[in-house]
């Protein structure tokens, strides 16, 4: 059995439309993380600091990344700041959404280039592959990977059986992703971390490269760093993501 897939095209994510960093509720102040009532207009931990709060009308903190919330206080205080998120019109499926990003304190480049890593990911992960096979949350097979691939998009593959499935995190998770910066030969770049692996997995095993199918490996977290992902003239540059396997987000910044 093959199958003909297009990945996702490189017109897309050219045609990405950036919205302006707006605020679902008050900017006016600091938001109270750790005193914030569930209900209120405010955003952040309630009393018991069991759930979280989070702003642009996007629900609770995923258990996932609750943990490390409650580990860092920077994080969490970033959370729960509308002004530290910023909107993109991105694809899901077959739908086009706007979403919030969490991208911490950064602006300018910096941050539109984790909002468009981010945004590749969600829409990488809710592909549906081409042969309706959706993306899983969860796997018992272990994943771990400590090198540094690049996901690139836009182009048309074959895949023979068996058919591999996409491991990956959910959308909040990657809406939600804690934010810093990873270090490469060339430099720092700008990325983020999230707390469950990703990878494609056939027969209880992670594969890579088959059939033209690209190396996207990391584990059991996973950090994702952008590059060449938001310029002047989008379409001039291809976008990708690093991925790394990480042993936790916790060590992240």
């Amino acid at each position: 059995m093959k199958a003909t897939i297009k990945l996702l095209t490189v017109a897309g994510f050219a045609g990405l439309s950036l919205a302006a960093c707006g605020t679902a509720g008050s900017s006016s102040a600091s938001p109270t993380v750790g005193t914030s009532p569930l209900g209120v207009s405010t955003y952040g931990f309630n009393h018991a600091r069991t759930e979280f709060v989070l702003p642009h009308h996007l629900g609770l903190l995923p258990a996932s990344e609750l943990a490390l919330a409650k580990a860092d206080p920077t994080y969490a205080n970033g959370l729960a700041n509308p002004n530290d998120w910023m909107q993109l019109s991105t694809q899901v499926g077959t739908k086009t959404v706007k979403m919030g990003f969490y991208v911490g304190s950064h602006g300018g480049v910096t941050g539109y280039t984790v909002l468009t890593a981010k945004s590749f990911l969600v829409s990488a992960n809710n592909e549906p592959l081409g042969f309706g096979k959706k993306p899983v949350h969860s796997t018992s097979v272990p994943i771990e990977d400590t090198s540094l691939n690049h996901f690139s998009p836009g182009e048309t593959i074959s895949i023979t059986s068996p058919l591999p499935q996409l491991v990956g995190p959910t959308t909040l998770e990657v809406q939600a992703a804690p934010v810093g910066t990873l270090s490469v030969s060339n430099g720092n770049l700008p990325a983020f971390c999230v707390p469950l692996p990703e990878a494609y997995i056939a027969n209880g095993k992670v594969v890579n490269g088959v059939d033209g199918l690209p190396v996207i490996t990391a584990g059991p977290s996973s950090i994702f760093a952008g590059d060449n992902l938001y310029s002047s003239s989008p379409t001039t540059a291809p976008p990708f993501l690093y991925d790394k396997g990480t042993t936790s987000c916790a060590a992240f910044h």
